[in-house]
């Protein structure tokens, strides 16, 4: 081997190995799912309009994926074939408020609602399914990230209220199927409107004040899991990525009702050698 040879080698052994550029889209085994890479880093995180979401502070998130889709009436059968203790007529009654897939006859949706997203779910029934595919609900960051979209928007198609661009503003008198409006930047459909979505952080009024600058998670504590995201029934700012919603007592994470839904997200998987 020549010098020069031996150098180059010596050069390439040493240099780090680049990593792999991570799926753009992955697919969920149990669900069936696709789930669309949020990239991780900063965005503004809140707004000035909303003492509850405010002051507007930098957020960092390190990358996940998230649903591209809300969680359907069609998958949401799966779950309960393989769990039954969550079937409407076995679901433990401390994990709801007695309207529990109140639209659902028995173990059967209403017909035509395959690819609509399941409504009637609370907070425990949407963590339980998450946990089963393999997967988890987003943190509140996580959630208004993906929503905002890489162009940091007010909803999730732009900077203004459109009710063409979303189900939202009672224009359709209740949810329609999941992806019957354009995407937003990171590929994800309805983040503006269709359902509220839970998320696994606990609601607390002051918490941007005093939230981390990395990956927060919410209070360790409280009485609501936070809803983001608007819904059919809302219009205007209600409908915004900045919108925090919680239930009320005396349901809080028990309530169930036709506007309440939810989408998962799921870790980067490690590398493997």
């Amino acid at each position: 081997m020549t010098a020069s040879a031996a150098v180059m080698l010596t050069a390439l052994l040493a240099a780090p190995v680049l990593a792999q550029p991570l799926p753009e889209s992955i697919i969920s085994r149990a669900d069936g799912a696709t789930l669309m890479l949020i990239p991780a880093g900063e965005f503004e995180m809140g707004t000035p309009d909303r003492v509850n979401a405010s002051p507007v502070h930098t957020v960092y998130v390190d990358a996940f994926y998230m649903d591209r889709f809300e969680v359907t009436n069609r998958q949401y059968r799966i779950f309960l074939e393989e769990n039954p203790q969550w079937r409407k007529g076995r679901i433990d009654p401390r994990y709801h408020d007695g309207n529990y897939l109140a639209h659902w006859n028995g173990d059967d949706y209403p017909e035509g609602m395959g690819a609509h997203p399941v409504t009637y779910v609370s907070w425990y029934a949407a963590n339980a399914y998450a946990k089963w595919a393999g997967k988890r609900l987003p943190t509140e960051a996580e959630w208004e990230r993906a929503a905002k979209g890489p162009e940091g928007y007010e909803f999730s198609y732009g900077n203004r209220f459109d009710p063409e661009k979303a189900n939202t503003a009672r224009q359709h008198g209740g949810t329609v199927r999941v992806g019957s409006y354009e995407p937003n930047g990171f590929g994800l459909h309805d983040m503006t409107g269709n359902v509220l979505e839970w998320v696994a952080d606990w609601y607390a009024e002051d918490y941007y004040a005093r939230s981390p600058r990395r990956n927060p998670k919410g209070p360790e504590s409280g009485d609501s899991h936070v809803l983001r995201g608007g819904a059919w029934v809302y219009r205007d700012d209600r409908a915004s990525t900045t919108y925090r919603f919680y239930t009320l007592p005396p349901a809080l994470d028990r309530q169930c009702t036709d506007y309440i839904g939810f989408r998962c997200a799921m870790d980067v998987p490690e590398a493997t050698d």
